[in-house]
């Protein structure tokens, strides 16, 4: 039986792996269904942004709003396969230079031990 963790990150890191996990990255059957299974089950449980009236020109309580969701705390839970398809992912998204530079990716790197990988 897999071992469970439950990282605990928040709203804006989580979102990034979600973006990473649902691209075009895997090769192997097992990372194509651990990807799945965590797109399916607990990255879909990831709070809808919040929604702004004039989305081209927000305001400082947008911004503000904006703020509060994504540094809002999130845990989910995964095997030790799926994080090993999460790091996995991960990994490939920072060589590829497809993460942005900023907190949220500092939290997955920290969370997810990919410094100096």
């Amino acid at each position: 039986m897999d071992k469970i963790h439950k990282p605990n990150i928040n709203v804006g890191a989580g979102n990034i792996i979600r973006n990473a996990l649902g691209g075009r990255w895997a090769e192997e059957p097992a990372d194509y269904y651990n990807a799945g299974s965590l797109l399916e089950n607990e990255l879909e449980k990831l709070p809808k942004a919040p929604t702004f009236e004039n989305p081209t020109a927000f305001s400082e309580t947008d911004v503000q709003k904006h703020d509060a969701w994504a540094n809002a705390e999130f845990v989910f839970e995964l095997t030790e396969s799926e994080r090993d398809t999460v790091k996995k992912c991960l990994v490939l998204a920072l060589k590829q230079k497809q993460l942005p530079i900023g907190r949220y990716t500092n939290i997955i790197i920290k969370t997810f031990g990919l410094l100096g990988k």
